[in-house]
């Protein structure tokens, strides 16, 4: 029923769509961006204790890169000193024979699928040796990096850690057209782990393997559409290292000019987080004023449901934790003010600095 209805929405947006003037005229009986962007924000910090610790991190990493507001530090204080403890073991033994091997059963016995995606993800990292732990150990390795905290207290062993991740064969699995169709996005974010952690840089490769992956446009099914619109705003997403700075339009022009030749589309099938990625993909760019993003900005208003106080998924599901990503997207759009703030560098902040007394700023 929601996709039916989210699916009539759309069409009225590409009506609107092709009049700029129609899209900035207030629609009569809806809420303003700003008043959608307050709803979401009092229903996601009201109950901000009930989401889980992945998922708090998650809201407040994000906030705080396009608000600066320190106030948003302290759940990703709480989820690295977390890492620094469940991850303690990972870094100092994966190099030992057949440790990752064991983690790596682990890990896939962990992962809990659930859709024929989840399922295939699950079966071509089985077939391709450790590669569910080696992707969980460069996960939590750039994390570290990211709070400029490898090799502090808590981390003495991340170089053990790199050591390791520096013998894996990363191009045999992330160039695969199978495995870029069912891994998409997240496999891109791999590809950037990689180059930031000075490990291998397969960003050009990645970008002809992904452009041969999938067919032709024109024979795209729903979900390989949507597999590939999802990856492409991961390439920008991932470029921006998660909203610490602006991409360059230029060099990714293939990308913008793929949502442009396919915006009906995106409009008519995308779900809303799918949709409002895209839109940060532009905003990103500092193109937040083209027309597709306009039709964006319009359907996430229109998709808000007041009483749950959030943009529902398309099966109509309002819980906080499944909601928080599409929620979280749409949130950031209505307050984009085109500034980023990078980091944290965690050692630059006294609550982190307390918990670590022979911490010195460098």
């Amino acid at each position: 029923m929601m996709s039916s209805l989210l699916a009539v929405l759309l069409t009225i947006v590409l009506f609107f769509a092709s009049s700029p003037q129609a899209i900035a005229a207030p629609v009569p009986g809806w809420y303003s961006e700003s008043e959608v962007a307050t709803k979401i924000q009092e229903r996601f910090e009201s109950e901000f204790d009930r989401l889980p610790r992945a998922e708090q991190k998650h809201y407040a990493l994000r906030l705080y890169r396009i608000t600066g507001d320190e106030s948003y530090l302290q759940p990703v204080i709480a989820d690295i000193l977390a890492t620094a403890w469940f991850a303690s073991e990972d870094l100092q033994r994966a190099a030992e024979p057949g440790y990752a091997q064991y983690r790596q059963g682990q890990v896939l016995q962990r992962s809990h699928p659930h859709s024929p995606r989840d399922f295939l993800r699950q079966d071509l990292m089985r077939r391709a040796g450790t590669i569910a732990f080696d992707r969980h150990l460069l996960y939590e390795v750039n994390k570290i990096n990211e709070y400029g905290l490898l090799g502090t207290p808590g981390f003495e062993n991340t170089d053990k850690a790199l050591d390791y991740l520096r013998q894996v064969d990363w191009a045999a699995f992330m160039l695969d057209p199978e495995v870029i169709q069912g891994f998409s996005a997240k496999l891109i974010n791999d590809i950037y782990y990689l180059v930031d952690l000075d490990i291998i840089d397969l960003r050009e490769a990645y970008t002809r393997a992904f452009q041969g992956a999938f067919p032709p446009d024109d024979q795209l099914t729903a979900k390989e559409f949507e597999a590939k619109t999802y990856g492409l705003t991961h390439v920008i997403l991932s470029d921006s290292r998660y909203f610490q700075k602006m991409v360059d339009p230029v060099e990714f022009s293939w990308v913008f000019e793929w949502f442009e030749k396919n915006s009906d589309r995106i409009l008519r099938e995308s779900k809303p987080d799918v949709l409002a990625e895209v839109a940060l993909s532009y905003l990103l760019a500092n193109q937040g004023d083209r027309q597709l993003v306009a039709g964006i900005r319009q359907a996430l208003v229109w998709a808000f449901n007041d009483k749950a106080q959030m943009i529902p998924s398309t099966a109509c599901r309002v819980d906080l934790r499944t909601g928080e990503h599409r929620n979280l997207m749409a949130l950031m759009i209505f307050k984009w003010e085109n500034k980023l703030y990078p980091g944290p560098q965690l050692l630059e902040f006294d609550p982190y600095r307390r918990l670590w007394p022979e911490l010195t700023v460098r």
